[in-house]
């Protein structure tokens, strides 16, 4: 079919990766509205991303942020899951 290894067309919801996920969701929020609260939010949709969005880094406008971070108008909020897999070479 064509693309990039590793991603099957899905039809209506763009690329869609074997063996990750992934999530895209526009969300309009409060002003004031934090990294932290967004969690929630996307684990209320999502119910089987909690274990993976408790220990995902998080992102906002390619830059890492905290937790506690103020999100404003415009921002994109990313959350980066932790990383398994490699080979340690001796």
């Amino acid at each position: 079919m064509g693309g990039k290894p590793g991603v099957t067309p899905d039809p209506g919801k763009g690329l869609r990766p074997l063996h990750s996920c992934f999530l895209l969701q526009l969300l309009i929020v409060d002003e004031r509205t934090s990294v932290a609260d967004i969690r929630p939010l996307l684990v209320t949709g999502y119910p089987r991303l909690q274990p993976i969005l408790e220990r995902s880094l998080c992102a906002v406008n390619r830059g890492y942020v905290s937790a506690e971070t103020v999100l404003h108008e415009g921002d994109e909020l990313v959350f980066i899951p932790p990383m398994g897999g490699g080979n340690l070479q001796e």
